[in-house]
């Protein structure tokens, strides 16, 4: 399980994600939090995409969710001119592997990994 202390960028969206030419969406229902999605700016036209979380019930049919917070990710990305999206995930999500792949990205070694930048997971896969 991910926790706010595997993640303390969470604590500073405003300064990491915002500032930084990136932003940060949240997904709300009833004043709940269903899901997130965040574009952190690497510079040169970089961006890492980041804390992509779906609660479960609207990840499929009626809601996608999911695929609804990624085209706005996209959509983002297109309009500032961003070349390159890199995730950053860890490898206990294998639905959420699938998900990337069908998107087009494609596992990298961390030794390959184009840019260095802080709150790497642990146990990241590095894809892009």
């Amino acid at each position: 399980m991910v926790t706010v202390d595997d993640q303390p960028e969470l604590l500073h969206i405003k300064e990491k994600y915002i500032d930084g030419g990136g932003n940060f969406w949240v997904a709300k229902e009833s004043g709940k939090v269903v899901g997130t999605i965040g574009l952190m700016n690497a510079g040169n036209g970089v961006i890492i995409l980041k804390k992509f979380f779906v609660y479960e019930p609207y990840r499929s049919f009626p809601h996608n969710l999911g695929r609804q917070l990624y085209a706005i990710f996209l959509d983002f990305a297109q309009k500032h001119n961003f070349r390159e999206i890199i995730l950053d995930t860890p490898r206990n999500t294998d639905r959420v592997y699938r998900f990337y792949e069908k998107a087009g990205f494609r596992k990298i070694s961390q030794e390959k990994f184009p840019i260095i930048y802080d709150y790497l997971y642990r146990d990241s896969d590095f894809s892009y």
